[in-house]
């Protein structure tokens, strides 16, 4: 599963864009029981253990990488830089020139690791278990969209990083939103309000839909290797 974050806004106002913070949402925003706006799953698979190791292998700075990962530790989920054992999240330079900022695949079990066997924990490794997940950054296209909005590029990284973190986690996108304000989250489907209006780390919101996501199946510390038990025997 894939999914593209910020293809950017036609749009000739540049920098000046950010005078859009004060036009209403596009469409009426669709608000869950603690006053949110739900996010929808971005697959019909979960991460079932935690913490969560994640390794930078772009050119994207050290500094926003390790922001990105502790700025959803408020979350559910414990996110840590990879130590040499087992990683679930790889990020990566984009290749060539695409027009999106950044995007992010998901992989389930079903065909890797365990697949079709129990854990030492007995939980099914299939489709419904992530196996890792996989982001490409643009990073020209974050330079240019720091320079657009009169931002730093290190923030702005921050900012891409901790959205495809999300989606990583299986996080879909909130409704979409184009002014400033308590609607616009991380999650955001386009790029250039969540930088104009410095939505650099996971709103309150951002976290109450992570957990909505994960009601239900909290992920655990990690149970160990696959055992010899197939699931459905």
């Amino acid at each position: 599963m894939e999914n593209r974050f910020g293809i950017r806004k036609n749009v000739v106002c540049a920098a000046a864009c950010v005078i859009l913070a004060a036009v209403s949402s596009w469409y009426p925003i669709p608000a869950n029981a603690q006053g949110c706006p739900s996010i929808p799953p971005l697959t019909g698979s979960y991460f079932i253990w935690n913490p969560i190791y994640v390794q930078n292998n772009s050119s994207a700075g050290a500094t926003p990488f390790a922001n990105a990962l502790s700025s959803w530790s408020a979350g559910i989920f414990g996110l840590s830089p990879y130590n040499g054992g087992y990683l679930d999240i790889r990020i990566y330079n984009a290749s060539g020139s695409p027009a999106w900022v950044a995007h992010t695949s998901v992989y389930d079990q079903s065909g890797y690791g365990c697949s079709g066997y129990e854990d030492t924990c007995g939980v099914c490794m299939d489709s419904s278990v992530i196996y890792e997940a996989v982001i490409h950054l643009n990073i020209a296209e974050i330079a240019d969209l720091a320079s657009d909005y009169s931002k730093t590029v290190a923030a702005t990284q921050e900012s891409v990083i901790a959205h495809e973190l999300g989606h990583a986690m299986n996080m879909g996108h909130s409704p979409t939103v184009s002014s400033c304000g308590s609607s616009l989250l991380l999650m955001n489907p386009t790029a250039d309000p969540v930088v104009a209006c410095d939505v650099v780390v996971p709103t309150s919101c951002d976290y109450n839909e992570l957990a909505n996501i994960y009601s239900g199946r909290y992920p655990q510390s990690f149970c160990g290797s696959c055992t010899e038990q197939t699931c459905y025997q």
